[in-house]
């Protein structure tokens, strides 16, 4: 699925929020991606200022690379991650 990612992601008990944790990743991600962008594409470094907001713009960001929400589950059994993993591998498969 190209427009977005999944994953299936451990945390340990650190006192941090999963929001605060995940944003924290999606930041460090975008910083790399740009990095490499700025060194082989600047189509689309430009696609990613295009999607800013104009109150983004105002803040001083400069490209748009995840978008600010996230959805997850708790994956407390053993089926329910299989079923999870299945699904990312194959998420066409009935």
């Amino acid at each position: 699925m190209p427009s977005h990612v999944h994953a299936i992601i451990a945390f340990s008990n650190t006192g941090k929020s999963i929001n605060t944790t995940v944003s924290n990743g999606k930041r460090f991600i975008a910083y790399d991606l740009v990095k490499r962008l700025k060194e082989n594409s600047n189509l689309i470094l430009n696609e990613l200022n295009n999607e800013l907001n104009n109150t983004e713009k105002k803040e001083g960001k400069i490209h748009s690379v995840f978008e600010t929400s996230f959805d997850w589950k708790e994956c407390r059994t053993e089926k329910f991650i299989q079923q999870k993993l299945a699904y990312i591998q194959f998420p066409n498969y009935p």
